[in-house]
């Protein structure tokens, strides 16, 4: 089919279009708004032309129907041929600038012609209705334009000419959208009374409010520490030992001489509650002291017998007949009872055989893994209840197997303990 280039009017297919109506539905005349468009005017084919307003689903029509501009005094027509005369664009276009050489022609595109940007740095400003003129943009302005802005972010100066962003979260934001200093204070989880606190109007009013005495309040306006010692009703001498500045310097001021740190701690003590109705006590040898000193007072046991003592480790006490070699030096009554034998234990009290009170006085070395040396009691006194005083040198106990050092140490009385006497267990550094 030959393509006429100078056809200025289009009629594919047929239209249908009733008398004074308005819309104009189509069939088999292609994509409408390609082929013509707003402006055009349909009708030319019975030479009533009358412009296009609108084409197809803009306004709620079918893809195959325009809205006339004015109703169509042709005659009615059902799929029949018809004709659209298209419009030339320079026609639109030529209103198309002339209306907008009207509106160049006021407001305030005039007063923006005759501004003079030499220089550049400029700004604009609005001075009245159509007038504008020019003003120097300072370096800051422009830093702060420069910014790209982010969320939770705000700008500001960090120099005299320069500008950055800094954080601003939504916390800060709720804290700032308050209306005084009670909700920003709210906001913060301050309690009422707290809140009264930041309302008084003095340090004085503050401290009467957490209900400080005047006393203490006066305390608190004293102007230095020696003043409060005065309020407090110290002497100058004591004040004077406030000042010392160490140990030594007080015992200097009050003519004391200096205590020798002997290096012994009590570690327990076991008094008649404690004691009562028990048959035996274990004792923990911790490992910073070199030796342990144990002191018996008063002990009172109802079935009397033998006071015996044993060492032991972490996982047992050792009593077996063959686990302790005794080399012994025993004092009875002056009498020497000198022996190298096997013995079950390490008998602190031989002879406490009848009822009655039984007193002692020994030390303990637990041995040590360096040199094999064994645990051992030493210089051990004691009292049976026939009020006779003995005497044990040195009595060692070589374990089999070897423990080394010991790390406990055990005494079973002859019986049950009557709830009288104590013992106390030391420790010597």
């Amino acid at each position: 089919m030959a393509i006429d280039i100078d056809q200025s009017h289009y009629n594919t297919g047929t239209a249908t279009v009733a008398e004074t109506d308005t819309i104009v539905t189509f069939q088999g005349a292609g994509t409408l708004g390609t082929e013509f468009r707003k402006g055009d005017q349909f009708g030319t084919h019975v030479g009533m032309p009358t412009r296009i307003a609108e084409i197809g689903p803009a306004i709620g029509l079918s893809a195959s129907q325009i809205l006339l501009a004015y109703p169509w005094l042709g005659p009615s027509q059902t799929e029949a041929p018809y004709e659209i005369q298209r419009v030339p664009f320079d026609l639109g276009y030529q209103q198309a600038i002339n209306e907008l050489l009207e509106l160049l022609g006021g407001g305030i595109l005039p007063g923006l012609a005759g501004l003079d940007g030499t220089g550049g740095d400029k700004g604009i400003t609005l001075t009245g209705a159509g007038t504008a003129a020019t003003f120097a943009q300072m370096a800051w302005a422009r830093a702060m334009q420069g910014l790209v802005g982010a969320a939770d972010k705000f700008p500001y100066l960090d120099s005299a000419d320069t500008a950055a962003l800094a954080d601003l979260t939504e916390t800060a934001r709720t804290l700032l959208a308050n209306a005084d200093a009670s909700g920003m204070q709210d906001t913060l989880g301050f309690s009422t009374f707290f809140k009264s606190l930041v309302d008084d109007a003095t340090a004085g009013d503050v401290l009467t409010s957490l209900g400080f005495s005047t006393f203490f309040k006066s305390l608190v306006d004293d102007a230095t520490a020696g003043d409060v010692l005065t309020s407090l009703g110290f002497s100058e001498f004591v004040k004077s030992l406030v000042d010392d500045a160490n140990g030594s310097a007080v015992r200097s001021s009050i003519g004391a001489i200096a205590i020798e740190d002997t290096g012994r701690r009590l570690l327990q003590r076991f008094g008649p509650a404690e004691l009562a109705g028990v048959s035996g006590i274990t004792l923990t040898l911790p490992p910073e002291y070199a030796f342990f000193e144990i002191k018996i007072a008063g002990l009172y046991s109802d079935a009397g017998g033998t006071y015996s003592a044993y060492f032991g480790d972490d996982a047992q006490i050792y009593f077996g007949a063959n686990e302790y070699q005794n080399e012994v030096l025993q004092t009875s009554n002056s009498t020497v009872i000198s022996a190298s034998f096997l013995a079950s234990r390490l008998d602190v009290a031989i002879m406490a055989s009848a009822l009655g009170e039984f007193n002692a006085d020994f030390s303990i070395y637990p041995g040590a893994v360096a040199g094999g040396r064994r645990p051992s009691l030493r210089h051990v006194s004691y009292q049976t209840p026939d009020r006779v005083d003995h005497f044990l040198g040195t009595r060692h106990g070589s374990l089999l197997p070897s423990i080394g050092r010991a790390t406990r140490f055990q005494i079973l009385f002859g019986g049950t303990l009557g709830s009288v006497g104590n013992i106390s267990f030391w420790g010597v550094l």
